[in-house]
Protein backbone atom coordinates (compact mmCIF):
# COMPACT_ATOMS: atom_id res chain seq x y z
CA UNK A 1 0.00 0.00 0.00
CA UNK A 2 1.58 3.72 -1.11
CA UNK A 3 1.59 6.11 1.42
CA UNK A 4 -0.49 8.84 0.83
CA UNK A 5 -0.01 12.36 1.66
CA UNK A 6 -2.40 14.99 2.43
CA UNK A 7 -2.49 17.78 -0.99
CA UNK A 8 -0.90 20.83 1.10
CA UNK A 9 2.28 20.81 1.23
CA UNK A 10 3.79 22.61 4.31
CA UNK A 11 7.51 24.16 4.73
CA UNK A 12 9.54 24.15 7.67
CA UNK A 13 7.32 27.13 9.89
CA UNK A 14 4.20 24.87 9.48
CA UNK A 15 2.77 27.54 6.62
CA UNK A 16 1.21 25.67 3.80
CA UNK A 17 2.20 27.13 0.40
CA UNK A 18 -1.66 28.09 -0.48
CA UNK A 19 -1.70 30.68 2.55
CA UNK A 20 1.39 32.23 1.55
CA UNK A 21 0.06 33.08 -1.97
CA UNK A 22 -3.01 34.35 -0.57
CA UNK A 23 -0.82 36.88 1.90
CA UNK A 24 0.88 37.84 -0.84
CA UNK A 25 -2.18 38.64 -3.34
CA UNK A 26 -3.39 40.52 -0.30
CA UNK A 27 -0.60 42.45 0.23
CA UNK A 28 -0.32 43.16 -3.61
CA UNK A 29 -3.93 44.97 -3.23
CA UNK A 30 -3.59 46.55 -0.64
CA UNK A 31 -0.35 47.89 -2.60
CA UNK A 32 -2.63 48.68 -5.47
CA UNK A 33 -5.35 50.42 -3.41
CA UNK A 34 -3.14 53.01 -2.07
CA UNK A 35 -1.53 53.74 -5.26
CA UNK A 36 -4.86 54.14 -6.82
CA UNK A 37 -5.74 56.79 -4.03
CA UNK A 38 -2.20 58.46 -4.74
CA UNK A 39 -3.45 58.53 -8.56
CA UNK A 40 -6.44 59.74 -7.44
CA UNK A 41 -4.59 62.58 -5.53
CA UNK A 42 -2.18 64.06 -7.86
CA UNK A 43 -4.41 62.70 -11.81
CA UNK A 44 -6.28 66.60 -11.80
CA UNK A 45 -3.05 68.43 -10.79
CA UNK A 46 -0.81 66.98 -13.14
CA UNK A 47 -4.01 67.35 -16.03
CA UNK A 48 -4.00 71.40 -14.95
CA UNK A 49 -0.61 71.70 -14.88
CA UNK A 50 -0.19 70.23 -18.89
CA UNK A 51 -3.13 72.05 -19.90
CA UNK A 52 -1.33 75.69 -18.12
CA UNK A 53 1.60 74.27 -20.11
CA UNK A 54 -0.51 73.83 -23.57
CA UNK A 55 -1.63 77.18 -23.09
CA UNK A 56 1.82 78.84 -22.29
CA UNK A 57 2.85 78.00 -25.57
CA UNK A 58 0.81 79.76 -27.92
CA UNK A 59 1.22 83.34 -26.24
CA UNK A 60 4.93 82.25 -25.24
CA UNK A 61 5.96 81.37 -29.38
CA UNK A 62 4.42 84.43 -30.76
CA UNK A 63 6.47 86.37 -27.44
CA UNK A 64 9.30 84.64 -29.20
CA UNK A 65 8.40 85.87 -32.60
CA UNK A 66 7.32 89.30 -31.19
CA UNK A 67 10.76 89.85 -29.80
CA UNK A 68 12.68 88.31 -32.67
CA UNK A 69 10.94 90.67 -35.47
CA UNK A 70 11.82 93.88 -33.48
CA UNK A 71 15.65 92.67 -33.47
CA UNK A 72 15.02 91.67 -37.34
CA UNK A 73 13.65 95.26 -38.06
CA UNK A 74 16.73 97.31 -36.05
CA UNK A 75 19.13 95.12 -38.66
CA UNK A 76 16.84 95.48 -41.52
CA UNK A 77 14.71 98.11 -43.51
CA UNK A 78 11.65 95.92 -42.72
CA UNK A 79 9.98 93.19 -40.68
CA UNK A 80 10.58 89.32 -41.38
CA UNK A 81 8.12 87.91 -43.53
CA UNK A 82 8.62 84.32 -42.83
CA UNK A 83 9.33 82.88 -39.40
CA UNK A 84 12.04 81.01 -41.20
CA UNK A 85 13.93 84.67 -41.69
CA UNK A 86 13.71 84.86 -37.87
CA UNK A 87 16.69 84.18 -35.89
CA UNK A 88 15.03 82.25 -32.69
CA UNK A 89 13.50 78.63 -32.78
CA UNK A 90 9.78 78.30 -32.48
CA UNK A 91 9.40 75.13 -31.71
CA UNK A 92 5.17 74.49 -30.64
CA UNK A 93 3.57 70.85 -30.25
CA UNK A 94 0.21 71.92 -30.28
CA UNK A 95 0.35 75.49 -32.18
CA UNK A 96 0.53 76.32 -35.51
CA UNK A 97 2.53 79.50 -35.51
CA UNK A 98 2.90 82.01 -38.87
CA UNK A 99 3.31 85.08 -39.68
CA UNK A 100 0.85 87.23 -41.83
CA UNK A 101 2.16 89.16 -44.56
CA UNK A 102 1.22 92.68 -44.26
CA UNK A 103 0.96 95.59 -47.05
CA UNK A 104 3.60 97.67 -45.41
CA UNK A 105 6.68 95.39 -43.63
CA UNK A 106 7.98 98.64 -42.76
CA UNK A 107 5.51 99.75 -39.68
CA UNK A 108 3.61 96.24 -38.71
CA UNK A 109 4.01 92.99 -37.85
CA UNK A 110 1.22 90.68 -37.44
CA UNK A 111 1.81 86.93 -36.49
CA UNK A 112 -0.51 84.21 -35.21
CA UNK A 113 -0.79 81.25 -33.71
CA UNK A 114 -3.78 78.59 -33.66
CA UNK A 115 -4.47 75.12 -31.62
CA UNK A 116 -3.47 72.12 -33.57
CA UNK A 117 -6.73 69.91 -34.73
CA UNK A 118 -8.52 68.47 -31.75
CA UNK A 119 -7.71 70.63 -28.54
CA UNK A 120 -9.80 73.22 -26.87
CA UNK A 121 -7.09 76.04 -26.59
CA UNK A 122 -7.64 79.54 -27.32
CA UNK A 123 -5.50 81.11 -30.22
CA UNK A 124 -3.58 84.29 -30.36
CA UNK A 125 -2.16 87.18 -32.31
CA UNK A 126 0.68 89.05 -31.65
CA UNK A 127 1.44 92.19 -32.91
CA UNK A 128 4.56 95.02 -33.45
CA UNK A 129 4.31 98.92 -34.56
CA UNK A 130 6.09 100.96 -35.64
CA UNK A 131 5.44 104.46 -34.41
CA UNK A 132 6.28 108.07 -36.35
CA UNK A 133 8.88 109.50 -34.35
CA UNK A 134 11.15 112.58 -34.36
CA UNK A 135 14.07 111.02 -33.26
CA UNK A 136 16.18 108.42 -35.06
CA UNK A 137 15.23 105.46 -32.78
CA UNK A 138 12.42 103.44 -33.67
CA UNK A 139 9.74 102.75 -30.80
CA UNK A 140 7.82 99.77 -31.07
CA UNK A 141 4.17 98.60 -29.72
CA UNK A 142 3.57 95.09 -29.47
CA UNK A 143 1.32 92.92 -28.01
CA UNK A 144 -0.46 89.84 -28.03
CA UNK A 145 -4.39 89.31 -28.24
CA UNK A 146 -6.11 86.24 -26.75
CA UNK A 147 -9.20 84.75 -27.97
CA UNK A 148 -11.89 85.13 -25.12
CA UNK A 149 -12.67 81.13 -25.66
CA UNK A 150 -11.11 78.20 -27.09
CA UNK A 151 -10.77 78.97 -31.14
CA UNK A 152 -9.42 77.68 -34.00
CA UNK A 153 -9.94 80.95 -35.67
CA UNK A 154 -7.04 83.86 -34.67
CA UNK A 155 -7.85 87.18 -33.46
CA UNK A 156 -8.28 90.00 -36.14
CA UNK A 157 -4.79 92.23 -35.75
CA UNK A 158 -5.70 95.46 -33.52
CA UNK A 159 -4.98 98.83 -35.34
CA UNK A 160 -2.06 100.57 -34.95
CA UNK A 161 -2.13 103.14 -32.15
CA UNK A 162 -1.45 106.86 -32.81
CA UNK A 163 1.33 107.02 -29.52
CA UNK A 164 3.27 105.18 -27.58
CA UNK A 165 0.99 105.93 -24.07
CA UNK A 166 -2.70 105.14 -26.32
CA UNK A 167 -3.35 101.41 -25.76
CA UNK A 168 -3.91 99.23 -27.94
CA UNK A 169 -7.36 97.48 -28.11
CA UNK A 170 -7.68 94.14 -29.55
CA UNK A 171 -10.79 93.28 -31.18
CA UNK A 172 -14.23 92.50 -29.83
CA UNK A 173 -14.41 88.59 -28.07
CA UNK A 174 -10.28 88.75 -27.64
CA UNK A 175 -8.41 90.23 -24.70
CA UNK A 176 -5.15 91.88 -24.30
CA UNK A 177 -2.52 89.15 -22.42
CA UNK A 178 1.18 90.81 -23.22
Amino acid sequence: MSNSRPNTRQNKGGVSSMVKILGGCGCLAVGGFVLMILLAIALPSFLRELALARKSEGAGSLSAINRSQQAYRLENKGFATSIDDLDGRIVNRYFDSRIVPQLSTMTTAIATTVPLKGTDLKSYTAFVFVLESAATDLKFVSGICETDVPSRLPPAAPPAPSSETEPVQCPLGSSLVE
